[in-house]
This record gives C-alpha cells, structure tokens and sequence, in this order.
C-alpha cells in the first residue's frame, strides 16, 4: 500500500511492505510524539518516491533491513528523535536518494550502522547535531570510503560522522 503510518504508541512495519508515492512533498512513514517508538524492518520491497522516507520526529525508531531509495531524505532524525539505521539499501541503480540519513541540529542519538550501502546524491549522512554519529562499517558506494570529509571517492558526509572503518563492498546479506 501506498500511505502514511503515524505511530501513536508503537507499531512494527515489517516483511516486505511496500510504501511508494508518484510526487515529493510527502511522508512515507511518520513516528511521531515522545511515546511513539516502531520497528521497520524487512521491508525489501521499497520506501520509495517521498520527501522523507522514514521520518522520526521526537520518537525512537529501528530502521533495518529495508530497501529505501528515491527520496528527499530516506530517514530524518529530528526534535529529539533517536534510533538505529542498520542493514539497509538505500540505493537501486538509478534512482538515489538525496539524503540517505539526515541528523538535524534537533536530532537526538543515533546510529547509523552497520552493514548498509549508502548512496546518497548529495550524503549518504548528513549530521546537522553537535554530537558525532556512528556510521562504521558501511559501504559508501565506493571501494575507498566516503568522501569528501572522508579519504575516499564514495558517497558524502558531513563532518562528526565516524566512518572508519568502512566496508569495501557491498554488505553480503543484500
């Protein structure tokens, strides 16, 4: 189906939902309010065609295994939101994401790892927080690592992101 969840204490979002919209300027999954937590996971199907993908404004979420490309933003972290993104694609072929994981200056703790293939066209993270994020052990589209905060040629970073080390090849579970 193609909506928007809004959690109001908690939901699980799991084993190949589909959440596709043809126009930006929406939301795929909202987790919202400081009771709300969800679980999304094993969605290989796709999170595809939104603004925000995967949007966690002052809840917690978990974020793994799931297939999230075409979007503004594949996960927004804001307003004190937290939570892991692990084991994810954020990358199809051709259509990217802008920004795979974005932190805003709001944000709350998260970690942004491991073992997913980041490929965003302008981050793969983007950390807008004053706290540094851990994203270790991903692959960043490109054998050497992110760039250009980062020493290799892959996707971008923002500064307080941690990257080393990082994976020189696609995660083997996708």
């Amino acid at each position: 189906p193609s909506s928007t969840l809004h959690a109001a204490v908690s939901a699980t979002i799991k084993d190949d939902c589909e959440f596709n919209h043809s126009s930006s300027g929406t939301t795929g999954i909202l987790v919202s309010g400081a009771a709300a937590s969800a679980i999304i996971k094993d969605n290989d199907a796709s999170i595809d065609g939104y603004a925000i993908g995967v949007d966690v404004d002052a809840a917690t979420a978990t974020v793994e295994n799931n297939h999230i490309y075409n979007n503004g933003i594949g996960v927004r972290f804001t307003n004190g939101g937290d939570g892991t993104v692990t084991k994810n694609k954020f990358y199809d072929g051709a259509e990217l994401n802008g920004k795979d994981v974005q932190i805003t200056s709001t944000g709350g703790s998260v970690t942004a790892g491991p073992d997913n293939w980041y490929a965003g066209s302008t981050y793969g993270v983007e950390n807008l927080s004053a706290t540094s994020v851990d994203a270790t052990l991903n692959y960043w589209n490109a054998a050497d690592g992110p760039g250009p905060v980062g020493s290799g040629s892959g996707t971008p970073i923002t500064t307080l992101v941690e990257y080393c080390q990082y994976l020189n090849d696609v995660p083997t579970h996708l």
